[in-house]
């Protein structure tokens, strides 16, 4: 019976250091997001590099997102998140601006997150003709522009980019 007991308890404690060790994975994974991040250029990689000059029209109307990546949030421009509507909405979101259909952008470089948890990839497109955004990088989720770029988009150059 004694022995019973003892594995009955035994069991206990690792069932309580388990839900430890996933209570702080998860707090981790969910933290890591809310840091401030780095991003290195790798538009020179050969994944990327034919992507460099594209000029586009969107095809859809389109959220350009204001976003600090800022300790507590503070009112400091970081760059532009550009997703299709609805977009989202945080604390960590300072402003919207709608691009409407026909917005013409160009492709001028491809980053990669180096401190976060997963390995995000990013397009940083430069306005070239719609509404005005402040001196930041605007960015679109690079997975999500190969998923749906021709429903998106409109590439108007491609003969011409390098």
């Amino acid at each position: 019976m004694a022995l019973v007991s003892e594995l009955i308890v035994m069991c206990t404690n690792r069932q309580r250091t388990m839900k430890r060790i996933f209570c702080l994975l998860f707090l981790f994974v969910s933290l890591s997001g809310c840091l401030i991040t780095e991003w290195e250029d790798v538009s020179n990689e050969s994944k990327y590099i034919k992507l460099i000059g594209l000029e586009l029209i969107t095809k859809e109307t389109m959220r350009a997102h204001g976003i600090t990546m800022e300790p507590n949030y503070e009112k400091i421009l970081s760059h532009y998140s550009i997703t299709p509507l609805p977009g989202f909405s945080g604390p960590e979101v300072l402003s919207v601006t709608i691009l409407p259909v026909g917005t013409k952008v160009k492709i001028v470089k491809v980053v990669r997150c180096i401190d976060c948890f997963i390995k995000e990839v990013d397009i940083e497109l430069r306005l070239i003709e719609g509404p005005s955004l402040y001196a930041a990088p605007s960015r679109f989720d690079y997975e999500y522009f190969i998923e749906n770029k021709d429903r998106l988009f409109t590439v108007i150059n491609e003969r011409e980019h390098r």
